[in-house]
C-alpha cells in the first residue's frame, strides 16, 4: 500500500482495501498482497450460501413496530371493521366506537390502554383531524 506524507487535495479520495485472501477487496479473483481474514464483502453473498453469517440478531427480542405500521395492523384486521376502519375513500379512517377501541384492540397493540393517549401518539405521527 501507497501512503502520500502530505493529505489529498479536494476532490480527490483515498481508499483502502482488505481482503480475506479470497479475493480482492471486492470479493473478486485473488490477491495475494492483502492480509488473511481482515475483510469480507457479503454484499455478495446470499443468506443461504453463507454459513458463516451472524445470525444472532434472530435471538435477540422482537423490536417493537412503529406507531404506523401498528395503526395499519388494526385497520386491515376485519374483526375491528365495526370499531375502527378506513372511509370509503381509503384515504382516512374513523374509529366508529371510541369506548369499544379503548377496552378492546387498545391493549393489545399499545402499551397503554387509554384512548387518549392512542389519540396522542395520533397528533405526534402527524395525522390530521378530518
Amino acid at each position: 500500500m501507497n501512503v502520500n506524507s502530505t493529505p489529498p487535495s479536494p476532490g480527490s479520495s483515498i481508499g483502502v482495501g482488505l481482503s480475506n485472501g479470497d479475493g480482492d477487496a471486492n470479493g473478486n479473483g485473488s490477491d495475494s498482497n492483502m492480509g488473511a481474514g481482515a475483510y469480507r464483502d457479503y454484499s455478495k453473498i446470499t443468506a443461504a450460501s453463507s454459513s458463516t453469517c451472524n445470525d444472532d440478531y434472530e435471538s435477540d427480542p422482537p423490536k417493537e413496530q412503529p406507531f404506523p405500521v401498528k395503526l395499519h395492523r388494526i385497520l386491515s384486521n376485519p374483526e375491528y371493521s365495526d370499531i375502527v376502519s378506513w372511509l370509503p375513500h381509503g384515504r382516512s379512517w374513523r374509529v366508529l366506537k371510541p369506548k369499544v377501541f379503548e377496552e378492546k384492540v387498545i391493549p393489545l397493540y399499545f402499551r397503554h390502554s387509554k384512548f387518549a393517549s392512542f389519540m396522542r401518539q395520533v397528533n405526534g405521527w402527524g395525522f390530521k383531524r378530518m
